[in-house]
């Protein structure tokens, strides 16, 4: 008797979990479907942001964005756009504005035309006093350009900000 009961509930347990997956694999496929898309990709970077904004520790949701970049399921513009988001967050504190250089850079490793991470690199570099390392920086990046695939005006305007760099390089004002 103990035997048929014993066997009653394993059986029962194996439909629910049938029955459990059945009704939840439609909800995880739109869940993975809305995250390939860009523009929801945006809104949970944005979500966690504003989650930070509000006080949040931002540890774990630092490691859910590592995470997301780390995967390389998103387009280049996504991963750049959260790679800026955690060099954003980390060079608001003193302490990890090193590491906040590192994701900058990866950033624009993933999109060289991000300028949102450029910006963001030049004005840490610049405030640290950093130009050298700002200005090599920018070399690199310009390696990585093509006019053609990226487009004059962005090209352009970055050698414009190098332009910049090396006259106050050789004015003394950094």
């Amino acid at each position: 008797m103990e035997q048929w009961l014993l066997a009653a509930v394993i059986v029962l347990f194996v439909i629910f979990l049938l029955w459990n997956g059945l009704m939840r694999a439609p909800l995880w496929r739109a869940a993975r479907r809305d995250i390939s898309r860009p523009e929801s990709a945006y809104e949970a970077l944005e979500g966690m942001l504003n989650q930070l904004r509000d006080g949040a520790t931002p540890g774990p949701i630092l490691s859910k964005i590592k995470k997301r970049v780390a995967t390389k399921k998103d387009t280049p513009q996504v991963q750049a756009a959260y790679s800026c988001a955690v060099g954003d967050v980390l060079s608001r504190t003193l302490s990890r504005r090193a590491t906040a250089l590192k994701w900058f850079v990866k950033s624009l490793e993933a999109d060289p035309t991000y300028v949102e991470a450029r910006l963001a690199m030049r004005d840490l570099l610049l405030s640290q006093r950093r130009g050298f390392k700002l200005e090599r920086l920018y070399w690199k990046l310009l390696s990585r350009l093509d006019v053609e695939k990226h487009g004059c005006e962005t090209v352009t305007d970055i050698w414009s900000e190098l332009a910049d760099l090396l006259e106050r390089r050789r004015s003394g004002r950094f």
